[in-house]
């Protein structure tokens, strides 16, 4: 008995060694590389590394590539010798200072510098005649050992690097060495010595002062098997572990018993020191490096190609395999990096692993294994192990010795029955054991010993007594408490003493029974935290326990309840007490006064079985039945608060707990066995697995250490809760970049990304594969998903697995939820043979026969699978033991034998199968976070939809307004809006949170939802879609309700400041400009403003013919007060409102104060006799002049003497007032239209919707459709997009060219009533283009026609742009041809129409030039030309007419777009509906502003007036000023001539339209204008100059008549300065002015703003008519009739009283009268066509100062300036822009004369002459007069001088530099006084008439040589597009 008693412990101490050696791994090696270097770069191979001890830095011998250092933060640097030696072995010292490297003949000596890890030669030793294969120090390093490959060991004095002194060498000449070490007390020197194996030399040292002396002494040489290459040796020096290169690995042991001293020292060493081959094999058979850890726990090996093996070595003579990490290539050295310092634990030293091989440099890193046995496994069901004990069928509560030596359970009839356990589950043959040792004895009231269950002749004779249901030990363990219920007695429970000896065995000792009067039959007694009270649980009540007297306090009964009190706890506090009755639910009392408990509270869950008090946290365990887990907060007791809860199939039973609490097991009756919950997330209970054997429950459960016994009435069955196998997981993730980076063990997998697993088996025995990988899915072991895949070039099944995955969403268990598990289930085999069932035990032996019998039988039976692995074919579930009894057929074996066989073959066989678990977390990446304000939205997907809806009757709306870079969409109730877009914006747009507004701030609605919600869904297409539903009660941080709007600046005060005392003036214009701040909307909502007027105490919008006229686009308003409103005061209110609020306030405006002149008027009323008597109405001029003096002066200009000096003033009378008045007329039927328009849009989407079966569905699939093609327009603006309206959602309407296609048709189109008319007039149109063939017989060279033909070449030039846009129409017309449909025949006349104006194009051409050339050979036929060249026109008016038919027919087919022409005023409000309402498709906010835009605005960004003036003609608009009426009609001929008055009018009235609604470029003009006034350079009249270069021109129209206003320059670059100087564009950029459109970028209209500048330069501007002042720009705003002169002025320099007459306005004197006019003798003065034109030539005598004057006719000065006439024929810095400007001049006056002269000509042949009054005598003698002349050699002469104006225009770009300039000038200068002079003397030889004024020859002598050049060169100075008119 003693004998087996110590076999027993011996075999228990062996399996806890193995055991714990697996079991308490505390590190693994990363098989990931934590960094690598390549060394192929710098061809470098890696031989030889060495880390030093101290620095943990590492150097590495890398060959021709010289040598890499790596320091402690693993960067690498790289060093080269100078003579580029190869490196070949490498040392450093510990603290890292010195490296020596091995070279070829030699030894380098190299300094590092620790701060930058530079590298410096210091010394070498030379002229070494040996191959250096490893060099080591002593350890103090004062010695180092040089290594020679043939048996060569040198040593020198190392004390001083730069100074080694060599001390000895030993010369080994039939010997090879490899490398060495110094003993760890630094006396002893080992060397590898290949087939000699390892030589031992004893170093002795002498140091006398400061030379040192060392001797070596060979005291030991133990011969290799084979081949000794390398060497490690323990750090006491007990032994050696070497690797034989053909034999393996070799411990040499006794080192320290070698002898030092002595005779035959060798010899006897030899002997002392044995050689033991280790139990190590690998498959390569080339092994050369090795390590030892620092504590000599572990051995690392390198093997070629295979890597590195580590094996655990705490057993130095039986080592076991821990881990291998694979690498290729072949091993050439690795090191370890030292213990971090001297007192750290061993836990983590030897961080890293250095390892080099021929392909690159490696480190790996120690880290935490990960292999998941801290969760209980119940997959490994089948090894459990069932033992039949008792006959009880209700085995109720259980529970484990802390020793987990002992079972205690509560057995029911069984009673309390004590087992001694053995558990052997992590053996791989050794059965467990459980013993019956001690039952409890009712009658004895003892514990008494026994083998063998007590037993009873009948149920009926079992004492009540002896019934146990509920058994605890105390938290010490020192006592157990269960209940039994003894009537006699009076007793309830039992305490019992727990004795507990020296080797763990347990005897109980009675101590104390608790004993009642009242005794009922108990369940459960749960004692207190601190074990001073208890609770009972009994039939009807609870009783409570003072556990220190053990007794009871108090008793509860419940009468009326109906069932058992099953189990009760108390609470934390002790303050409550939980009880549960079975099928009716939980109840809790107040507990307080334990001696009168009360029922306070209580809730029936037709559950209850038991409770459990958290020993973790404040939590009671509710095992609720059919209701699974409850779990309840303690700390909110007497209330019921439930923190989280789980249910499951069954009754639960019974919960066990972990240690940590963190998972629990639920025995299940009625379905299932048991049930794994994570708990570590106590309010998101999750179900793990269930372990479900068939037909089997679990009534309770225990857990011990590693295991759990589950008891039914079947028996216990013990499971293992930690498998038996080890394997380590590695994860890693793929970023963004395509690297794979290392996961954190907690990290979980996210839906939608990639990753890597690696499963890396540890510890792992010889005949132990990887088997099988099973997905456990649905409670199911399923095989492997498609989206795991088996990575097969990295897996090796004896090795590790990985395994490729990519995670889609549905791994996630249901759409429901966010997070899953992934659950990956590894089965191990362990390979079964024919010796694998031998045993060698105490109780049982088999032979080697006996195992190859029953291994061939369960092989052929079955049992055993072609690979010697365990099938499913045996249900140790269902089956106890393996049936082998065949498998012993014809031998006689004992029974008895037999049947322990069976059960160590049983277990053998299911232990041979090993599942391992590996539990993940799978979440959704799609999260919403609201707590993460700057990333509320998480995807791993850029692009996402947000769909945010509020609840049904909810008072609440969102807000429409832009979102930037998102697609937003809104329903019409705007209880919807879906944003779309990249997922940076859509944070952006929560983190700025989402508007709502309150409706219930505007209107009262009971039936509004008094608590709304809002529901989000997330859409990414890469997750489930996210749906959450919030309160909006709550403080959301993505929503925000609508705030008012805020008043910032008082309305009273800004007037006041404008206008004291907010006094005005009648009958004087007055303006009030608000600042933009003066209302703000704090959520930058867009405001719109009105002005209402009190009238009778209630406010009314300003009516129409109120005199205030409010500009809400510039928070302005103005007017002129009637004198009728004299002394009155006007109650005003300005509102604000954002569409959703209104804010408000009220003005005042005083209408108190009296102009001059109604004071005047008023005077002369009342003094009129008076006045007139005297004179002075007369002169009113006079103090009219005086008052007004400085409000009619321009800024000073300059002539120059022999410079044409031209100044021109246009007299606009009432034009610009009348186009005014046709605009706002316009505008108003515009307005009224596009309400209509939007009014029939809603109608027509009324009836779509109620006439639409389009499915949600199938609407949501067009939308995503939609959105799917325009990801990358996501920027687009929502007004560019042409969209309508279906079922409250924006759709798109048409593409890109069908919407160019509505652009040209809104404009283009000339239409007519039928295709028939079409037909008809189209042919009517060809036959007159048949007419022009006649013209190609003639057929000449195209010349220009710019200078001589201006009419012709404009009309040309139309043509030419009529023919582009008709081919425009046409490309829109296919590519609307799946739209439109269109017959054959239309397309075939479009076509032959277009040919046909192609050619009839050429023909105009030629004729065009048949007439200039007509005019040159005949001067007095030039009525002819002019005839031919008005025939011209009426033909290219046909033209026009036939391209608007063209594009009718082009586009006719668009219903969208077909409109007619009609005559009626019905008809023509028609037709302008039906193009408002093709607007309004493309316009979704439908404003006056957008229609007039979208109409001038060509694509460029420029405004082109025809469209919108076509438009205006429509209308047949009528306008009444001053009792006139005036008809559009009348002004058809002026619209169409870009050069009259009334257009530049019109066209400035709608720029300034345009500007009053564009406020950022009104802003800037504002500044401009403002800016400008403050510099003072210009005065206010003329301010625009500084930006605005006015050119004043003589030329004429194509009628003759001067052209009314100046040119106008944009001068860019003065404004691109003003706007960096106001900072509206950045400082830094940088625009050449040709570049001036760029400004647009900066939401800066470039044209409109140009526009406006030109309108101000040229005087175009509303001017009351009551005005006294009526200059403004270039123009006067007077009627032609009342100009009354022009006066010129010369100033006086001397004289008396200049101070008065400067007062008086009268330091100027008047010039004398000159052919009556009072100018300057060389100013000329014309007026014609309401245009004055001052122009002419000073001489150097006529310098002075002028001032020059317009008077009307009351002699009022309305446009005066000053004349400085100056000389600059010295100064050289004149500003070259002069010259050009009079180059420019000089051309134009070139080209005009020749007009002139050529009008002159005419009216000399036919004006003149009596005799030509009849036209056959005017057409007869032109024909002879022709004749005449062609004949005549004046033809060369005028062809020289036109000829030379006409290649002014057609020079090369290229050709304007200065050497080619002064090449030309003598010939230009000889030709063209050649030909003046020749045509002068023609002229002079013409007739003459008597009465006819002599013709004046155009004066060429007075141009200049420069005048001259400018003439050939003045095209050349080109100018910006934008910047002429």
């Amino acid at each position: 008995m003693k004998a087996n008693y110590i076999l027993f412990i011996i075999l228990f101490i062996q399996i806890s060694i193995f055991v714990k050696a697996q079991s308490s791994v505390d590190f693994v090696y990363s098989s990931i590389p934590y960094k690598q270097y390549n060394l192929k770069t710098i061809n470098g191979t890696s031989s030889d590394i060495k880390v030093a001890s101290s620095a943990c830095i590492a150097v590495v011998a890398i060959g021709q590539g010289g040598m890499m250092i790596i320091d402690n933060s693993f960067k690498s640097y790289y060093y080269q010798p100078p003579d580029k030696s190869f490196v070949q072995t490498i040392q450093i010292t510990k603290d890292g200072s010195f490296i020596i490297a091995g070279m070829k003949g030699k030894i380098g000596i190299f300094m590092v510098n620790e701060k930058d890890f530079s590298v410096h030669a210091i010394n070498e030793i030379a002229n070494l005649s040996i191959t250096i294969v490893d060099i080591q120090f002593s350890l103090n390093e004062e010695i180092m050992f040089i290594i020679g490959y043939l048996g060569i060991l040198q040593w020198y004095d190392a004390r001083n690097m730069t100074n080694i002194i060599k001390l000895g060498q030993l010369n080994f000449p039939l010997m090879v060495f490899y490398n060495g070490h110094i003993s760890p007390n630094d006396n002893l020197f080992y060397i590898a010595a290949d087939q000699d194996g390892i030589l031992a030399f004893k170093m002795d040292k002498i140091q006398e002062k400061d030379s040192l002396k060392v001797n070596l002494t060979r005291i030991l040489r133990k011969p290799a098997l084979s081949s000794i290459v390398n060497f490690v040796i323990q750090s006491i020096n007990s032994y050696a572990i070497a690797i034989d290169m053909w034999e393996g690995i070799f411990l040499l042991q006794n080192l320290n018993q070698l002898i030092l001293v002595g005779d035959n020292v060798e010899d006897q060493n030899e002997s002392i020191v044995k050689l033991i081959k280790l139990n190590i094999t690998t498959s390569s058979q080339f092994l050369t490096s090795i390590g030892i850890s620092s504590d000599d726990q572990f051995l690392y090996i390198g093997a070629r190609s295979l890597g590195i093996l580590i094996y655990n070595i705490q057993d130095a003579l039986n080592p076991q395999f821990f881990q291998q990490i694979q690498l290729n290539g072949q091993s050439f050295s690795l090191g370890l990096s030292p213990k971090l310092n001297a007192n750290s634990s061993n836990k983590f030293d030897n961080q890293y692993i250095y390892y080099c091989n021929s392909l690159s440099v490696f480190v790996f890193q120690k880290q935490l294994p990960q292999l998941f046995n801290y969760i209980p496994n119940l997959f490994n069901y089948q090894q459990s192990q069932l033992f039949i004990e008792g006959t009880s069928n209700y085995k109720w509560r259980c529970t484990i010795s802390q020793n987990n030596k002992y079972f205690l359970g509560a057995f029911d009839k069984d009673g309390l029955s004590v087992f001694k356990i053995e558990v052997n589950s992590y053996s791989t043959q050794i059965p467990s054991k459980m013993q019956l040792q001690y039952q409890f004895d009712d009658a004895l009231q003892q514990l008494v010993s026994t083998n063998n269950f007590k037993q009873f002749s009948s149920v009926d004779q079992i004492p009540w007594g002896f019934y146990v249901e509920n058994i605890q030990f105390s938290k010490n363990g020192q006592y157990i408490y269960f209940t039994s219920t003894q009537y006699d007695l009076n007793i309830i429970a039992y305490r019992f003493r727990v004795i507990i000896s020296d080797k763990g065995e347990y005897s109980f000792l009675f101590d104390k029974a608790l004993q009642y009067d009242q005794v009922y039959y108990s369940e459960q007694m749960n004692l207190s935290e601190d074990e001073l009270h208890a609770v009972m649980s009994y039939q009807v009540g609870i009783a409570l326990v003072d556990i220190v007297q053990f007794e009871v306090i108090s008793m509860q009964s419940n009468q009326d309840i109906i069932g058992n009190f099953c189990g009760a706890v108390l609470s934390h506090d002790k303050n409550h007490v939980l009880a549960v009755v079975r099928n009716v639910g939980l109840f809790i009392y107040d507990t307080s006064d334990m001696k009168n408990p009360q029922l306070i509270n209580q809730w029936r869950t037709s559950g209850g079985e038991t409770l459990l008090r958290s020993k973790t946290d404040k939590i009671i365990y509710l095992i609720d039945g059919f209701n699974g887990l409850v779990l309840l907060d303690s700390t909110q007791l007497p209330n019921i608060v439930v923190i989280g809860s789980i249910t499951q199939n069954g009754w639960s039973n019974y919960i066990s707990l972990t240690l940590d609490e963190k998972y629990g097991i639920i025995s299940t009756t009625d379905s299932g066995t048991l049930t794994l919950i994570d708990l570590s997330d106590k309010q998101n209970l999750r179900i793990i697995m269930k372990s479900t054997i068939k037909s089997q429950s679990s009534t309770t459960s225990c857990v011990g250490i590693s295991f759990l016994f589950s008891t039914n009435k079947y028996g216990v069955r013990l499971y293992n809760l930690q498998s038996q196998v080890l394997i380590h997981v590695e994860r890693q993730i793929l970023n963004e970049s395509g690297v794979f980076l290392k996961m954190q063990s907690n990290q979980s997998f996210l839906i939608g990304l990639s990753y890597i697993i690696r499963f890396t088996s540890l510890y792992r025995k010889q005949n132990q594969i990887i088997y099988q990988i099973y997905y456990y899915n649905n409670m199911q072991l399923k095989s492997l998903p498609y989206w795991i895949t088996i990575d097969q070039n990295q897996s090796d099944p004896n090795l590790q697995i990985v395994l490729n995955l990519v995670i889609p969403k549905e791994s996630l268990d249901s759409q429901g939820i966010s997070q899953s598990y992934l659950i990956l289930v590894i089965q191990t085999c362990l390979l079964l043979d024919e010796t694998s069932f031998i045993f060698n035990y105490e109780e049982v032996t088999t032979t080697s026969d006996e195992s190859s019998l029953i291994f061939q039988f369960l092989k052929s039976n079955g049992y055993i699978d072609g690979q010697d692995c365990a099938t499913s074919l045996f249900d140790s579930t269902q089956q106890q033991y393996l049936n082998i009894q065949k498998a012993f057929t014809g031998i006689s074996i004992d029974p008895q034998r037999f049947s322990l066989i069976q059960q160590y073959v049983t277990e053998t066989y299911k232990r041979s199968i090993i599942f391992n678990q590996f539990i993940f977390n799978i979440e959704s990446s799609l999260q919403f976070n609201i707590n993460n304000t700057a990333q509320i939205v998480s995807s791993v997907v850029k692009g996402v939809t947000v769909s945010l809806t509020l609840s049904n009757n909810s008072p609440f709306i969102f807000i429409q307004k832009l979102y930037p870079s998102l697609i937003v969409y809104f329903n019409e109730q705007l209880t919807q809006m879906k944003m779309q877009g990249s997922l940076e914006y859509i944070n952006q747009a929560l983190e700025n949170k989402i508007l709502y507004f309150d409706q219930r701030i505007l209107e009262k609605n009971e039936n509004y939802n008094q608590t709304s919600q809002v529901s989000i869904q997330i859409i990414d297409n890469v997750n489930y879609d996210l749906n959450l539903n919030f309160n909006i009660s709550q403080q959301l941080p993505f929503l925000k309700l609508k705030s008012d709007i805020i008043k910032k600046k008082s309305i009273q005060d800004q007037i006041n400041t404008q206008y004291p005392l907010a006094q005005l003036q009648i009958d004087s214009q007055f303006m009030i400009e608000f600042d933009q701040n003066t209302f703000q909307d704090p959520d930058s909502i867009s405001l719109t403003y009105q002005i209402l007027q009190q009238i009778n105490g209630v406010y009314f919008p300003l009516s129409s013919d109120s005199f205030i006229k409010f500009d809400s686009s510039n928070l302005r308003i103005q007017g002129t007060p009637p004198s009728s409103y004299l002394f009155q005061t006007i109650n005003l209110r300005f509102q604000a409102t954002n569409g959703y609020t209104i804010s408000f306030q009220d003005f005042q405006l005083k209408i108190y104060l009296m102009s001059f002149n109604y004071v005047l008027n008023i005077l002369i009323q009342i003094l009129g006799p008076l006045a007139f008597a005297v004179g002075f109405y007369k002169q009113r001029s006079i103090f009219l002049n005086i008052y007004f003096k400085n409000q009619t002066m321009y800024s000073t200009e300059i002539a120059y003497v022999n410079q044409t000096y031209r100044k021109k003033i246009a007299i606009l009378d009432q034009d610009y007032n009348i186009a005014t008045l046709f605009f706002q007329k316009f505008l108003k039927k515009i307005s009224q239209s596009l309400q209509k328009a939007t009014s029939l849009q809603k109608q027509q989407r009324s009836q779509i919707l109620n006439k639409s079966k389009i499915s949600n569905q199938q609407m949501n699939q067009q939308m995503n459709f939609f959105l799917e093609n325009h990801n990358s327009n996501l920027n687009v603006k929502k007004q560019e997009i042409p969209v309508l309206e279906v079922q409250g959602t924006q759709v798109l309407l048409v593409n890109e060219s069908q919407q160019t296609c509505l652009d040209k048709n809104l404009v283009d189109q000339k239409p007519n009533n039928k295709i028939s008319q079409n037909l008809t007039k189209q042919e009517t149109e060809h036959q007159d283009l048949q007419k022009y063939q006649i013209f190609k017989k003639n057929k000449t060279k195209y010349k220009d026609l710019q200078n001589f033909s201006s009419k012709f070449s404009q009309k040309s030039k139309q043509t030419k742009k009529q023919l582009e846009k008709s081919k425009d129409d046409t490309s829109c017309q296919n590519s609307n041809q799946n739209i439109f449909k269109k017959t054959e025949t239309i397309n075939e006349q479009n076509g032959q129409i277009n040919q046909n104006i192609i050619q009839h194009n050429q023909n105009i051409e030629q004729q065009n030039t048949l007439v200039n050339q007509t005019f040159r050979e005949n001067k007095s036929s030039y009525k002819e030309s002019q005839q031919l060249s008005q025939k011209n026109n009426q033909q290219l008016k046909n033209t026009n007419q036939i391209l608007q038919k063209s594009n009718e027919n082009s586009c006719q087919n668009s219903p969208q777009l077909e409109f007619k022409r009609m005559e009626t005023n019905n008809d023509q409000n028609e037709q302008i509906n039906q193009i408002v309402e093709t607007f309004c498709l493309q316009n979704v906010e439908n404003k006056v502003f957008d229609f007039v835009s979208f109409l001038v605005k060509d694509a460029d960004g420029s405004y082109n007036m025809e469209r919108l003036f076509y438009l205006i003609m429509q209308q047949n608009l009528t306008v009444q000023l001053n009792m006139q009426s005036y008809k559009i009609q009348n002004y058809a001929k002026e619209l169409q001539n870009q050069n009259s008055r009334f257009y530049y009018c019109l066209k400035a009235v709608v720029v300034r339209f345009l500007l009053e609604n564009d406020k950022k470029t009104l802003n800037v003009y504002q500044q401009l204008k403002k800016n400008s006034l403050k510099t003072g350079e210009y005065l206010k009249n003329d301010w625009y100059k500084e930006y605005v270069k006015v050119i004043p021109t003589n030329e004429l129209d194509q009628f003759g008549i001067p052209i009314a206003f100046s040119k106008t320059v944009l001068l860019g670059d003065s404004i691109l300065q003003q706007l960096k100087l106001l900072q509206l564009i950045p400082n830094s950029l940088d625009i050449d002015l040709n570049e001036f459109n760029q400004i647009k970028k900066y939401e800066i209209d470039p044209f409109l703003l140009r526009e406006v500048l030109f309108a101000d330069a040229l005087g175009l501007d509303f001017v009351n008519s009551k005005n006294i002042i009526k200059c403004y720009g270039e123009s006067l705003h007077l009627k032609k009739n009342e100009v009354m002169s022009v006066e010129a002025f010369e100033k006086i320099e001397e004289g008396c009283c200049l101070f008065f007459r400067k007062f008086f306005n009268l330091q100027y004197k008047s010039l004398p009268i000159s052919k009556y006019l009072s100018l300057p003798s060389w100013l000329s003065y014309n007026y014609k066509n309401g245009v004055i034109i001052l122009e002419g030539i000073p001489a150097k005598l006529d310098i002075n100062d002028y001032i020059i004057r317009i008077y009307d006719d009351i002699r009022f000065v309305c446009f005066q300036y000053h004349l400085q006439i100056k000389d600059n024929s010295f100064n050289d810095d004149i500003d070259q822009s002069n010259n050009q400007n009079n180059n420019n001049q000089s051309v134009d006056e070139f080209q005009n004369q020749i007009k002139k002269f050529s009008q002159n000509f005419e009216m000399l042949s036919v004006s003149q002459s009596p005799l030509l009054q009849t036209n056959q005598i005017i057409q007869s003698n032109q024909f002879s007069l022709s004749k005449e002349i062609q004949q005549s050699k004046i033809e060369n002469s005028v062809n020289v001088a036109f000829d030379q104006s006409v290649k002014i225009n057609y020079l090369n770009e290229n050709q304007t530099n200065d050497d080619f300039v002064s090449e030309k000038n003598d010939e230009i200068d000889e030709k063209v006084n050649r030909s003046i002079g020749q045509l002068e003397n023609k002229v002079s030889d013409l007739p003459h008439f008597k009465y006819c004024p002599q013709l004046k020859m155009p004066s060429f002598q007075n141009i200049s040589m420069t005048d001259k050049n400018s003439l050939y060169f003045a095209q050349e100075q080109r100018r910006n597009p934008i910047d002429e008119i």
